[in-house]
C-alpha cells in the first residue's frame, strides 16, 4: 500500500511540475520592435465627401518609415470622379498608422 501511495505522489508530482506558465505578453511585444510593415492597395481615403483611391501594389516599408502614397483620378460607378491627393503611412514596430490625408474634387468630381 505504501509504495502505491508512493508512485502516485511521484505521479502527480511529475504532472504538476510539468506544467509551465503561459508566455509572458509583454516578451512577445517586444519581439515587434523594429518589425517592417508591408503596405498594401489599393488604398482608398476619403476627406470632405471627396473619395480618393490609389493604384494596386505591395511595398514592404522599414520601421520608422514612411511611404507617400498618390491618389488616381478616375470615374468609378454612378459618375462621379476620384478626387486627387496623397495618403502618409507610417511605420512603427510592424504597425501602420496613418499620419496625414489629402484628397480634392478631380476633373468631374462634384
Amino acid at each position: 500500500m505504501k509504495i502505491a501511495s508512493l508512485l502516485i505522489a511521484t505521479s502527480l508530482l511529475l504532472v504538476i511540475g510539468s506544467c509551465t506558465d503561459p508566455e509572458d505578453t509583454s516578451t512577445s511585444a517586444a519581439a515587434l520592435t523594429g518589425a517592417s510593415c508591408l503596405v498594401q492597395g489599393p488604398q482608398a481615403w476619403s476627406v470632405a465627401n471627396v473619395s480618393c483611391k490609389s493604384r494596386q501594389f505591395a511595398i514592404t516599408i522599414a520601421d520608422g518609415e514612411d511611404i507617400d502614397i498618390s491618389a488616381i483620378p478616375g470615374s468609378r460607378l454612378g459618375g462621379s470622379a476620384f478626387g486627387t491627393g496623397d495618403l502618409v503611412i507610417h511605420c512603427a514596430n510592424g504597425v501602420q498608422t496613418v499620419v496625414s490625408e489629402t484628397c480634392e474634387p478631380g476633373t468631374g468630381a462634384p
